[in-house]
């Protein structure tokens, strides 16, 4: 799993970055990531020249985007976007957020998408992001209890009872 940030300034890309996930983690993630990644550089941008301070934020990603607008909804990584949004409102800039359509030859979201590749295939042990979703963990442990569930009738006493009365056509 991987993201890919690109940060324009006037028509000139200043800044690529690439994030590598943990491999559990979902493609929301991937894109908060993204989002909260160019947050970041746009704190670290030289302000000189600039005026007004603005950064329009543009993803494909329209689950984030609701995710950000929703006050009712608070993963972790929408948290820190939300955060780190306020913290650039503090420093006077205006940051707004703008959909783009996902494959659709925007020229800064196909390097994006590029970069996340390039970041998924370098995965290696050391990750930069590895906060495995609630969701993802849940849904292990049900696999798992289920298996075991499964294995534990297979060999009971009440399994073959039950093979003995309903036999399986062969």
């Amino acid at each position: 799993m991987g993201s890919g940030v690109v940060i324009y300034r006037e028509r000139n890309i200043i800044t690529r970055e690439k994030v590598n996930l943990e491999k559990r983690c979902s493609n929301n993630q991937a894109e908060q990531l993204a989002i909260h990644k160019a947050l970041e550089e746009i704190d670290l941008i030289n302000r000189e020249g600039l005026s007004p301070l603005t950064a329009i934020i543009y993803t494909d990603s329209i689950i984030s985007l609701d995710s950000l607008h929703n006050p009712k909804n608070h993963p972790f990584l929408v948290e820190e976007i939300r955060k780190k949004v306020a913290c650039l409102e503090r420093k006077e800039w205006n940051i707004k957020f703008s959909w783009v359509k996902a494959h659709a030859v925007t020229h800064g979201n196909e390097i994006a998408d590029r970069l996340a590749k390039e970041a998924a295939r370098s995965g290696g042990m050391e990750y930069e992001f590895a906060r495995i979703p609630k969701r993802a963990i849940y849904q292990k442990a049900r696999g798992a209890a289920r298996q075991k569930w499964q294995r534990e009738w297979a060999t009971s006493q009440k399994a073959a009872a039950t093979k003995q009365y309903f036999p399986t056509p062969e």
